[in-house]
């Protein structure tokens, strides 16, 4: 829920936030994010463009929320996978793999707050 206050259509990207209420608006909307270059986050899991190739995905695709929330989980699992194989630790592991999910990257998501947000959300606590 952090990630899109629970709207399968939201879609944002560095300069804005879309909230449409219609699938119909929301397709429209993140083709034409995608289409203009935007890096753009989608769906309930704010799904990255990036992933949309390695995935074989449309922007249209991610506003499935299933298929959303497979993607989110799969990406998600695979960040895992990577930093527990360096840390071989629950904690650190999971921090790790929350700020790649955000960042690309396993630390820059602990600077920015995010891990901080969602860790706090889910009841886990980062210190």
């Amino acid at each position: 829920k952090h990630e899109s206050g629970g709207n399968p259509y939201a879609i944002n990207n560095q300069a804005r936030s879309f909230y449409p209420t219609r699938l119909e608006d929301a397709q429209s909307i993140a083709v034409e994010q995608v289409r203009a270059g935007r890096s753009t986050d989608i769906g309930l899991m704010q799904i990255n463009s990036q992933h949309l190739g390695k995935f074989g995905l449309t922007p249209i695709d991610l506003l499935d929320p299933c298929t959303n929330i497979r993607v989110g989980t799969t990406i998600l699992s695979q960040n895992y996978a990577q930093t527990w194989a360096k840390y071989r630790a629950e904690k650190p592991a999971l921090l790790g793999a929350l700020s790649m999910y955000n960042t690309g990257n396993e630390s820059r998501g602990l600077r920015n707050g995010y891990v901080g947000w969602v860790s706090q959300a889910a009841g886990v606590t980062v210190n």
